[in-house]
């Protein structure tokens, strides 16, 4: 698949040709929370054909382990494929393709049969199998009478185990990379007197590490974007409890009062924000929903004046832990729940009520 969202298309298909060929129903289907598995769309499909939907809880692969053991496994024979060549990471896709037909047509411990004879009900051919990413000649169709009969080229994939179809090979002419056994000429180095030398770091430029982290939380951020993905999500009972909780704080802090909007004034909207918060070990420890009013929509000097953030500098921090720890000072450390409900605000807003908790009768 070239995108994510392709996966609803691919698992009908994968479910048709695997119920037609087997004559056996697909009773459950097992997945982490990936966003293309949490479309309504795949969601009510699966519901038609009675089909179980179970997701794994956030940054626990464990609990899907065979499929994650066999995609480490085709990680690490891509990995290896790769590293035998000169070709860009861009043909990784058929290396992969590859290292899928390879463990399909292998012997393993756990099964008497090999995957592909399971599936066909005979025994796979080897007599195809070549070396992937090696130098290939293919006979060249059209072209000048004196020019070579045969093209440089990198083997990529044996279309085993049919044998009415042909190889596929990368014609190194087009990609313009030289194949592993040629040798390059270089002009002779003109050296030029007097031009100083360049001094360069001979120390290895690294990304901080910080930056893996924030990889791995923008993948596993399977939070609902809106109040509808909200209630359809499986832990739609948690996200109801947590917008509860935010409208008792609205509540005791006195943030509004229910009035009709005077005639002219276009009241500002608002939404839902919702979080998963993680723990140490990646376990989901709370859920946060935060009712935010939608900034886009107010005017300079009707909604609001100047605008600053009410939150300390880092600099202030920094003098501040200094301090402390030059004097040998405690530092205490505390939570102000919903601490941002506490601020004034001086201008006149009007804003819509939230979705789910609009009051009848005042709507």
């Amino acid at each position: 698949m070239r995108y994510k969202s392709e996966a609803f298309g691919r698992f009908k298909e994968y479910r048709l040709e695997v119920e037609n060929q087997t004559n056996r129903k697909i009773k459950a289907l097992r997945s982490d929370r990936g966003g293309e598995y949490l479309s309504g769309e795949f969601i009510d499909y699966l519901k038609e054909n009675g089909i179980l939907s179970q997701w794994t809880p956030t940054g626990t692969p464990q609990l899907n382990r065979v499929a994650e053991r066999r995609n480490r496994t085709l990680l690490d024979m891509v990995r290896s494929m790769m590293s035998f060549t000169e070709l860009p990471p861009s043909f990784w896709g058929h290396a992969l393709e590859t290292a899928v037909k390879l463990l399909n047509i292998s012997p393993s411990k756990s099964i008497p049969q090999t995957p592909y004879e399971i599936w066909h009900g005979k025994p796979a051919s080897y007599k195809y199998l070549r070396v992937w990413g090696s130098p290939a000649y293919v006979k060249r169709l059209v072209g000048d009478k004196l020019d070579s009969s045969l093209v440089c080229a990198v083997f990529l994939e044996k279309s085993f185990p049919s044998d009415n179809q042909r190889d596929e090979v990368l014609i190194e002419e087009s990609s313009g990379k030289p194949p592993h056994n040629s040798t390059a000429s270089f002009e002779p180095t003109v050296h030029i007197d007097g031009v100083p030398i360049l001094r360069r770091s001979i120390r290895e430029s690294r990304v901080p590490e910080r930056y893996g982290f924030v990889g791995l939380t923008s993948q596993l951020d399977n939070d609902p974007k809106t109040y509808g993905e909200a209630m359809s999500d499986i832990d739609s009972d948690k996200w109801l409890e947590a917008m509860k909780s935010e409208m008792d704080s609205m509540g005791s802090n006195e943030v509004w009062t229910l009035v009709d909007p005077p005639k002219g004034v276009r009241p500002v909207g608002c939404k839902w924000v919702y979080k998963r918060k993680l723990g140490a070990n990646g376990d989901v420890t709370a859920f946060k929903a935060r009712l935010v009013a939608k900034g886009y929509t107010q005017q300079s000097g009707v909604h609001f004046g100047e605008t600053y953030s009410p939150v300390a500098m880092a600099k202030s921090v920094g003098i501040l832990l200094a301090i402390a720890a030059w004097y040998d000072y405690e530092i205490w450390q505390m939570d102000v729940k919903t601490a941002f409900l506490n601020g004034f605000v001086e201008e006149e807003i009007f804003m819509d009520q939230p979705e789910g908790f609009t009051t009848v009768g005042e709507e």
